[in-house]
């Protein structure tokens, strides 16, 4: 079963931005792309940083789509569907410990 093939793009918000790129740069090998200056108080404004995890197929989307609330995960919608090209497949999501997440297809 083909699952996710990639995780897309992340955001995280840090008190110490130096400090936490240091640790996902030396621990995972990652590379920082951009910033978007959001803070420790963006997040009591509601902010919610999210992970999009890519799937490879339209096949793919529908069954991890499926086993979301299956696993105890909760479907919040697209709230950015009207942005998107036609057939687009995007939902942002939650999953059983309330981290938000966007399943997306990036076919290989």
């Amino acid at each position: 079963m083909d699952g996710v093939s990639t995780i897309d793009h992340t955001g995280f918000i840090a008190e110490n931005l130096v400090r936490a790129e240091k640790f996902y740069e030396k621990v995972f090998g990652a590379q920082v792309l951009f910033r978007t200056h959001l803070s420790t108080a963006d997040r009591k404004k509601g902010y919610v940083p999210f992970t999009a995890v890519a799937v490879p197929s339209p096949e793919a989307y529908a069954r991890v789509y499926k086993a979301i609330p299956e696993y105890g995960g909760f479907d919040e919608g697209d709230h950015r569907a009207a942005l998107r090209a036609p057939g687009e497949q995007s939902t942002y999501f939650y999953d059983p410990a309330t981290n938000r997440l966007q399943l997306i297809i990036v076919e290989s």
